[in-house]
């Protein structure tokens, strides 16, 4: 029986359980809040990542959770004072964020955590932490990025605008038609610009800049990226030409975008995934952590995990916060391997460790 929502904050935990018992799959939607020129909301990039969501979650029945509207926008601030609205993220924040959302949904079962993002600039700083979520957890994560920019992808034939008008770039035809689809009281045509993107000022005539991203032309070839703000290269926020935006389009846009990302994410479901750290053990406070506690991992061979944690426990330090926290891990050799993880207080560190390897303990590594 279909839930009442595949939003995940509408449902209790009731329904969560229930969902649970046949699919541990999730798509998170993220993207940015940031200022998308005269004529479009500055809610733009999380309207994509909101709108292919729900469209895949009812297209083949996984959960979604809401968005994560901020995101890593610093270039697009503009003066102090403007007024443009940009709400950017820190990229340790943005991490942070990701991290403790993702770690909160495998604590509770989910195995696979699908991000669906809407905004080309949190590309640039997303790798730490969908690797730390893999490596710590061994949950399946994947980061989609359904939008335009250079590559036309499956939009192959949809957009009018010729390429010197870069129809898949900020504010132009795509995500102007994309508004127009999911609402287009939004939309504020009369405002619309058809603008193009210039070379920075700082830089010397040599080089040249035609789209949104950070590198440039010189003599013919693209190896010279900067870091250039957004009113560096562009002052009404629109890089291209939004006059040929269709609602059509947009729904069109949507329509292959979430039907693409559907069929990728139900060819990830066949694949076996075996969660060996669950417990987000992290969810004390930073800071105390930071400064008091460490954690140590270590893989260790036994019959069950049981008998490995009372080894563990066999000196008690090695309990630390809230006792080790131990998951099956594959072993091409087929010994049966458990990582072991406990937080410990610093004072006591080397002991533990000393411990761990005592009983066997292997790769044993110590973070902050």
């Amino acid at each position: 029986e279909k839930f009442r929502s595949w939003n995940h904050a509408y449902l209790s935990y009731v329904d969560i359980e229930e969902y649970l018992k046949t699919k541990d799959t999730i798509l998170v939607p993220m993207a940015s809040t940031e200022q998308h020129g005269p004529h479009l909301p500055l809610y733009t990039d999380t309207i994509t990542a909101i709108e292919i969501s729900e469209r895949i979650s009812e297209h083949i029945g996984v959960l979604h959770t809401p968005p994560l509207w901020a995101g890593y926008s610093p270039q697009h601030m503009y003066g102090v004072g403007q007024g443009r609205g940009t709400v950017t993220l820190r990229a340790s924040t943005l991490l942070n964020l990701m991290n403790d959302v993702a770690r909160s949904l495998i604590h509770h079962g989910f195995n696979r955590i699908i991000f669906i993002n809407g905004h080309g600039s949190n590309t640039k700083v997303v790798d730490p932490v969908l690797r730390k979520l893999r490596y710590e957890t061994g949950a399946l994560i994947s980061f989609v990025k359904p939008f335009m920019e250079r590559y036309t992808g499956v939009l192959e034939g949809l957009m009018e605008n010729p390429p010197e008008e870069t129809p898949g770039w900020h504010s132009s035809e795509l995500e102007t038609s994309q508004d127009l689809a999911w609402n287009p009281d939004l939309v504020r045509m009369e405002r619309a610009v058809d603008t193009r993107a210039h070379t920075p000022a700082f830089l010397p005539d040599a080089f040249r800049k035609n789209d949104g991203m950070p590198d440039t032309e010189f003599e013919g070839y693209q190896y010279f990226p900067f870091p250039m703000d957004h009113h560096e290269f562009v002052e009404n926020g629109i890089i291209g030409n939004p006059m040929r935006a269709t609602a059509e389009k947009g729904e069109e846009a949507f329509r292959r975008y979430s039907e693409h990302v559907a069929r990728g994410i139900l060819e990830l479901e066949k694949v076996p995934v075996d969660v060996h750290t669950r417990e987000f053990i992290d969810r004390i406070e930073a800071n105390r952590t930071a400064t008091s506690y460490s954690r140590v991992t270590a893989n260790i061979e036994g019959p069950s995990e049981e008998a490995v944690a009372a080894k563990v426990l066999e000196r008690p330090e090695a309990a630390g916060l809230q006792g080790p926290t131990v998951g099956r891990v594959y072993s091409p050799d087929g010994r049966q391997l458990y990582a072991v993880t406990v937080v410990v207080e610093k004072a006591t560190l080397g002991a533990v460790v000393d411990h761990l390897r005592s009983i066997g303990g292997t790769t044993v590594t110590v973070s902050a």
